[in-house]
């Protein structure tokens, strides 16, 4: 389903209709499954309760008629005469042939076997000793079994009457007619094979109440072939007592005909739910649209606002809470539109300012350029205050940079009966305002709005409001810059004057060796960013010889080779002297570096050439250079000259060729490099 066919196209719109059906259909659904679950609870209850009393009937009739028969052989018993052999009373007794198949008359307990009796167990002998009446099932041969219901004769001690009980009259219900799948039995206690059944019983039920054998009573629900369900009942009629047996069993079996009736009212169920459902659905949608459509129109237009259509009003329907909103978006949009590129133009000039480069100029260049378009017909000055207190330089709207002069003249106005620009805006009586763009108590900055009208002075004064605030802030983050560059090559410097004092051979040698590779680096013409590094690396390339002793330093004399391992150990110290400072990382690959050589030569891992990084290449060639043209205790400084020649015999085995013709073209116009003093001897 489309829902733009329903009149839908938000998303609440679908949510509340999705929320309406879902809140009908809950109650519907749960009514129908607990009506199901109670009919069909209900119906199953009622058929079991059926079909346990009639099994319960039929095992009553059957004791019933169990007594009525050892009644009869009771009073056979008192009229018969005692003989030798085994006598067939049954013909003398015609009319009880519906009630047994056989009717013997023995003199002892020996003759069953002379007759052809079944045979007695001990517990029904000793009953018979007992003269009590006895019930036996005998097994034969065929797929049935037949009772022998055995009487004692009073008068006498031995002699009984043997009486195989006609199962027909036993049970009349075998008579009935079987409708189909019914089916009833009557087993053994052992629920082995049925002494009687209406049919063949199916295995499966067979097979279903041999588990409960030991029960006297109870139910089961079995499958038959085809997946058919059926109920089945069965009752233990109590023989134990009275006639010494332990119970005969009586089944009766019908089809389980509740899931007919409960599909039938499932399915009616279903189609009022259905009804329902949809009656509930066409008026939800109905009402829904009426309600919504309103919010639907909102929404496009804010989309259409939020595209730049700035002209896009909502027509106005209702006056209920929907319409209020309709009426407070019209309002909010016809402000948009009368603001919209004025807002832009002070974020364009906010936006400027902080990303202008780290010089005031180029701010004040920037905001005023940015500014130009909403000035109109009024003048925006932006003049610059240096640390006196100053104009320095001022910018104009009109009249592109405005002289000193012409600055301090507007400014001045601003200023006079005393009231000075502050933080917030002050106002002349010649349409002007100016305002101080402060960092604490610093005045960095002025600006300034000429205009011809207040209410369109102050309109300006407005737009440009937060845009000051922001040019305060990059004007602040300029000055911060600058502060904090200063500060960060003070430390160096003081840190590379710290280790150069240790020794006097070395005095002022990280600053020079910062010098020579920052003029080699322009020479290559590498990026002021990277020649920033180099010199920043070069201040601290030696700080590890802090660890140095002064006697290794000092030593006139050549280095044997522990002093030799102990002076080139100041690389690894500089490297853990350095670890810790984050702003350095960048230094690091000069500080641990600056002693490798293209072949591999140098240390402390003996790179080669690819695995050194450029600078620090570059900065090993103007320390070999500075070193080489110094004084040291164990030599005399050597000619600039012949440090070239050396430098080039080793350019492309230890050194970068390029940086040392870098070096060679750049050297004559710096010979104040080497002119150097050589320290006092020590005494």
């Amino acid at each position: 389903m489309r829902w733009s066919r329903l009149g839908f196209e938000g998303k609440l719109a679908r949510r509340l209709l999705a929320l309406l059906l879902v809140a009908a259909w809950l109650p519907l659904a749960l009514l129908v499954w607990t009506s199901l679950g109670e009919y069909q609870s209900r119906l199953s209850f009622e058929a079991e309760s059926r079909l346990s009393e009639r099994a319960k009937n039929s095992g009553l009739e059957i004791f019933r008629r169990l007594e009525t028969l050892r009644a009869d052989l009771d009073v056979l018993g008192g009229d018969l005469v005692l003989g030798s052999e085994p006598l067939d009373l049954l013909p003398a007794r015609a009319s009880w042939s519906d009630r047994f198949e056989a009717l013997i008359a023995t003199w002892d307990f020996n003759a069953p076997a002379q007759a052809k009796l079944p045979g007695l167990d001990a517990r029904a002998r000793l009953r018979l000793e007992q003269r009590r009446a006895t019930l036996i099932v005998e097994p034969t041969p065929t797929a049935s079994q037949t009772i022998w219901l055995i009487s004692p004769v009073q008068s006498s001690t031995s002699a009984l009457i043997w009486a195989r009980v006609r199962i027909s009259w036993l049970w009349p219900e075998s008579e009935d007619a079987i409708a189909d799948g019914e089916a009833w039995a009557l087993l053994g206690r052992e629920r082995g094979q049925p002494l009687a059944s209406s049919a063949d019983l199916p295995q499966g039920l067979l097979e279903s109440i041999q588990p409960l054998s030991r029960l006297a009573r109870g139910g089961l629900r079995w499958t038959g072939e085809g997946g058919r369900p059926f109920l089945a009942h069965f009752w233990t009629i109590p023989l134990s007592y009275e006639l010494g047996h332990s119970g005969l069993t009586v089944l009766v079996n019908e089809p389980y005909r509740v899931g007919p009736s409960v599909m039938a009212l499932r399915r009616i169920l279903i189609l009022v739910s259905v009804a329902a459902l949809l009656l509930i659905a066409i008026v939800g949608v109905r009402r829904l649209r009426s309600d919504l459509g309103p919010l639907e129109e909102l929404t496009a237009g804010a989309r259409l606002l939020e595209g730049g259509r700035l002209a896009t009003r909502v027509e106005v329907r209702s006056r209920d809470e929907v319409g209020k909103l309709s009426e407070a978006f019209n309002r909010m949009a016809q402000r948009l539109e009368q603001q919209f590129h004025q807002v832009r133009g002070i974020q364009s000039i906010a936006a400027s300012a902080l990303v202008a480069s780290p010089n005031a100029d180029e701010v004040a260049r920037v905001f005023i350029e940015q500014a130009t378009p909403i000035a109109g017909d009024a003048e925006i000055v932006l003049a610059l205050v240096d640390g006196g207190g100053a104009i320095r330089r001022a910018f104009s709207t009109t009249r592109s940079e405005l002289s000193v002069a012409e600055a301090g003249d507007l400014a001045e106005r601003a200023t006079k009966e005393g009231r000075g620009p502050s933080e917030k805006w002050t106002f002349d009586d010649a349409d002007s305002a100016w305002r101080a763009l402060r960092r604490g108590e610093q005045t960095l900055a002025l600006v300034g709005v000429t205009c011809l009208g207040r209410e369109g002075l102050e309109q300006r004064i407005t737009l440009l409001s937060g845009a000051c605030d922001q040019v305060a802030l990059a004007l602040s983050r300029v000055l911060l810059l600058g502060e904090l560059e200063r500060a960060n090559w003070g430390a160096l410097t003081a840190l590379a004057r710290a280790v150069d004092e240790k020794s006097p051979w070395t005095h002022g040698h990280s600053i020079r060796v910062a010098e020579i590779a920052a003029a080699i680096a322009a020479q290559v013409e590498f990026s002021p960013e990277e020649i920033r590094r180099i010199r920043r690396g070069c201040l601290v390339h030696d700080v590890g010889k802090i660890g140095i002793p002064s006697a290794v330093l000092d030593k006139r004399g050549s280095l044997n080779d522990g002093e030799r391992a102990v002076m080139r150990s100041h690389v690894e110290k500089g490297a853990r002297i350095l670890e810790p400072i984050d702003g350095l990382i960048d230094v690091m690959p000069i500080v641990w570096q600056h002693h490798e050589r293209l072949d591999g030569s140098g240390y402390p891992k003996g790179l080669c050439d690819g695995e050194i990084d450029p600078a620090a290449a570059l900065v090993a060639v103007a320390d070999a250079f500075e070193a080489l043209t110094a004084a040291r205790p164990y030599r005399p400084a050597r000619a600039p000259e012949m440090v070239e020649d050396y430098l080039k015999r080793l350019a492309g085995v230890q050194f970068d060729a390029r940086f040392v013709e870098a070096l060679t073209q750049i050297r004559e116009h710096h010979d104040s490099w080497a002119k150097k003093p050589e320290p006092a001897a020590q005494s």
